[in-house]
């Protein structure tokens, strides 16, 4: 079994998307990484689990979710979490995306499927800009 890095102990993330095997594979390599982990299968989850953590430093989420698309859940999420930093992901960086209302240019995406590895330097770059600021 693979040692937990303890260097990432500060950050604390939540991860949500509708597909719970992306939710727990995602979530168990970032613990493993030393981040402080949370999950939501909705948006709806994510807002009621946003009130229980302590803090949130930064909120990945998948964009195209029923109910509520991430765009949505980020939208909201900035307004109960100031100094949130925003990452996005999905299957789908076509149209459907944009449709969703983001400007893939102005906000960090990933596309999956996507490397763990990936995934970490993703966050290094995302802890290291400003807090995501919606309009």
């Amino acid at each position: 079994m693979a040692e937990k890095n303890t260097e990432n102990s500060a950050v604390t993330i939540l991860i949500v998307d509708d597909d719970s095997f992306i939710c727990d594979m995602v979530r168990e390599h970032l613990a493993l990484q030393g981040y402080r982990v949370f999950t939501a299968c909705s948006g709806a989850e994510a807002l009621q689990k946003t009130g229980k953590a302590e803090r949130i430093d930064i909120l990945l989420t998948d964009i195209m979710m029923p109910r509520m698309n991430g765009v949505e859940l980020a939208k909201k999420f900035v307004n109960l979490v100031p100094g949130v930093k925003i990452l996005f992901m999905s299957g789908y960086l076509s149209d459907p995306v944009r449709d969703e209302g983001l400007p893939l240019k102005k906000y960090p995406i990933i596309e999956k499927p996507f490397y763990l590895d990936k995934l970490k330097s993703e966050f290094t770059r995302v802890l290291a800009n400003q807090p995501a600021v919606f309009s």
